[in-house]
């Protein structure tokens, strides 16, 4: 958190819970040029289970049309994460990745969190005016 504090990210705000420092509300800006736009996406960090030694786990709890975030509960494809987390890593990292998550999706469409996932991992890549689309109407619905 001190991370953060020294050098906050752009289009994010943090709020560790009260009781608990280990869990963090994260309110992410939907980036400019994407279809996100104007949303406001309400995301769970949680770094109590062996953090450092082990990535946080994340949560999306707004609705978000996209191919890396489960539309069933929010989790979100770790495997990015996951992959390269050593313990030397640190929140930054991972508030950072989840910007990088929403400004290109094109990552988490080679590797989909699941098969709602699978649709719009489809459809961004053979349809990307579609996806986009859908997505901005998602952050209509949920995101605002």
């Amino acid at each position: 958190m001190k991370d953060y504090e020294k050098e906050p990210v752009v289009g994010m705000t943090i709020k560790p819970d009260d009781t608990n420092p280990c869990l963090w509300a994260v309110i992410i800006d939907g980036p400019e040029e994407t279809p996100y736009k104007g949303g406001k996406f309400h995301v769970d960090v949680d770094f109590s289970d062996n953090y450092p030694f082990k990535a946080p786990k994340v949560n999306f709890k707004t609705k978000i049309y996209h191919p890396g975030v489960s539309q069933k509960d929010g989790s979100i494809c770790m495997a990015a994460i996951e992959a390269n987390w050593v313990p030397t890593l640190n929140a930054k990292y991972v508030i950072s990745a989840l910007m990088s998550l929403l400004q290109d999706p094109s990552t988490a469409a080679d590797n989909p969190v699941d098969d709602d996932g699978q649709k719009a991992a489809t459809e961004f890549k053979t349809s990307r005016a579609k996806f986009d689309a859908n997505a901005a109407e998602w952050v209509v619905k949920f995101a605002q």
